[in-house]
């Protein structure tokens, strides 16, 4: 197999909260700027008070502006257990992602229930990753969406992330490999 033949890849990443799917991905990205790569799209960093997680940021990895996309909320959003998404974030988030193809290194960070069941939230994210105007694109999607994610697309490769420590382990080896 050559190296052209890997592309455009597309690795699903997945785990529980707290796992370190956003770090692992985070670490990809500076693999891939570290190689000259090209890389755009989108990481969500948890926000926290003391220990409670308070918020959500996305980050545009190209220009490196951040918005908070949500807050947590006693009035959450529809389709949302513990988060108020902000519409003009996502509106923003939208652009970002529209405008991120093509690169290098296409990041998501992440996909759920908001764009899959309730055909909303970053619709351009799922339009970038159709696109497959990237080398490499990586998805964070909830471990429950996995089988309807798989469903569009099914070649997508699964990276499992199941503690921090993992997660570096594996950005490690799979920066390695790729970079």
């Amino acid at each position: 197999m050559t190296a052209d033949s890997l592309y455009p890849l597309l690795l699903l990443v997945t785990g529980s909260q707290g796992a370190g799917k956003t770090t692992f991905c985070a670490r990809l990205v500076a693999a891939a700027r570290e190689a000259g790569w090209k890389t755009a799209g989108l990481l969500s960093h948890p926000v926290f008070e003391g220990h409670l997680r308070t918020g959500i940021d996305s980050e545009d990895l190209r220009s490196g502006d951040i918005q908070r996309i949500a807050v947590r909320s006693d009035r959450p959003s529809p389709g949302s257990k513990h988060w108020k998404f902000s519409s003009a974030a996502l509106d923003w988030g939208n652009q970002v992602l529209a405008a991120s193809t093509p690169c290098d290194l296409l990041v998501v960070d992440e996909l759920g229930p908001l764009e899959f069941e309730r055909g909303e939230g970053w619709q351009a994210g799922i339009l970038a990753v159709d696109s497959k105007q990237y080398a490499i694109a990586i998805v964070v999607v909830r471990a429950e969406m996995l089988g309807e994610v798989l469903v569009r697309w099914p070649d997508a490769n699964l990276v499992e992330i199941d503690t921090p420590d993992d997660s570096s382990h594996k950005a490690a080896v799979l920066a390695e490999q790729l970079f």
